[in-house]
């Protein structure tokens, strides 16, 4: 059965080849947001995101679209990448379309993680999930730390998409399953 979660306006489910467009390919030539990824700003070809669906497993490497159902639109990104040892996996989510980005939306995207929890800490078994997150993505370092996450590591790396020696910092975050498991039940209390 197809990984999908959803609340009352947004669907988290699999991306195929038919999702890709030249709107997604759009996304990264925005500079706030390639810069928050680290990655260079430009258009990404159709041809180049067909290819990045194609390696997603779905399984070990899982790609996930987020849709705004009123609309249909595709405004989002997600991905889980689980560690050799079977037990942690990586999460990186972004929003690419900024008409998504506005604080309501934010919020009720946000209420998919109780869902996406249970079904990696839970039913899949994960003792942790760890993300990384640019320097310059301050709201997303204030969420993380709210919802629970711990700042385990933080590294200098070089600019992507620059010639120059320019370096950024990248903070790595960890969520245990004890810590999703207390979030829970501390969020379910209030």
């Amino acid at each position: 059965m197809p990984l999908s979660f959803e609340t009352r306006n947004y669907l988290l489910r699999p991306l195929t080849q038919y999702d890709v467009s030249e709107r997604w390919g759009a996304w990264l030539a925005d500079p706030e947001l390639s810069s928050l990824l680290n990655t260079e700003a430009r258009f990404v070809s159709s041809a180049e995101l067909t290819a990045y669906v194609d390696r997603f497993d779905g399984d070990k490497r899982v790609l996930l679209g987020l849709f705004h159902k009123p609309t249909g639109a595709h405004a989002g990104l997600f991905t889980s990448t689980v560690s050799d040892s079977g037990r942690q996996v990586l999460w990186n989510m972004f929003i690419g379309e900024r008409a998504y980005r506005n604080a309501a939306g934010l919020l009720e995207i946000r209420g998919l993680r109780a869902d996406v929890g249970r079904h990696f800490f839970i039913e899949r078994g994960f003792e942790a999930a760890y993300a990384s997150v640019a320097g310059s993505n301050h709201k997303m370092i204030a969420y993380l730390r709210t919802a629970y996450w711990e700042h385990v590591r933080s590294a200098r790396v070089p600019e992507r998409g620059y010639a120059s020696d320019r370096e950024i910092d990248v903070h790595v975050f960890r969520l245990s399953r004890q810590r999703y498991l207390d979030r829970e039940r501390r969020f379910s209390l209030a």
